[in-house]
């Protein structure tokens, strides 16, 4: 999987995200390891991004925030590579933690090769949720300039599975924020199932 957070808007800030979107895609056919993935990604986001800035020297710097994960299946682990996106929360069924994971540079500032990668490997049994999100959730305001309290948020949640949990964010964060965000936030959470194959996703 790829989570990912593109610095800008329009048309320039989706032309980022199709150029990571098809780097992730192709590197699947490679069979690549996890920082031969990231690497590939950020790499295809690098030369991208010069090719705009000579194209067009007034433009402003760009960027991708991103997390690369592969949620195994032949054990309960789901290890990942971060590049520049903040922490993560991992949700087993009846409690609730953090993950912290080194922060390396975001994608397309530089072309990194494979080994400047680190991977993280953290538990994930059956059962566990794993939460996603971008900083448009965190940094989200109310009308008193309060940041969104994910953590407490998410706490509170009494609800099973990944549909539950993003649902009850959801319309939580908009009550937050009185309706309407100011920037684009994304939530994904994915449940380990029951046995070593397979899991289940919601957005």
């Amino acid at each position: 999987m790829v989570v990912g957070d593109v610095r800008g808007s329009g048309l320039p800030a989706f032309g980022h995200a199709a150029v990571v979107l098809g780097a992730f895609r192709g590197s699947a056919y490679r069979n690549l390891s996890l920082p031969g993935v990231a690497s590939h990604i950020a790499n295809a986001s690098y030369w991208n991004m010069a090719q705009i800035a000579e194209a067009e020297p007034d433009c402003n710097e760009s960027f991708v925030t991103a997390l690369v994960l592969d949620v195994r299946d032949d054990d309960h682990s789901v290890q990942l590579v971060n590049c520049g996106l903040p922490c993560r929360c991992s949700c087993g069924p009846d409690t609730y933690g953090h993950w912290r994971s080194a922060a390396p540079l975001p994608l397309g500032l530089g072309a990194p090769s494979e080994s400047e990668y680190q991977v993280e490997t953290f538990d994930f049994g059956p059962g566990d949720l794993l939460l996603l999100r971008t900083d448009g959730v965190i940094e989200a305001r109310d009308r008193k300039g309060t940041f969104y309290p994910l953590a407490d948020r998410r706490g509170a949640w009494t609800g099973t599975g990944p549909e539950s949990l993003v649902r009850h964010l959801r319309d939580d964060l908009l009550r937050h924020v009185g309706g309407r965000l100011s920037d684009d936030a994304v939530m994904i959470a994915v449940r380990k199932s029951s046995g070593v194959r397979g899991a289940a996703m919601s957005r």
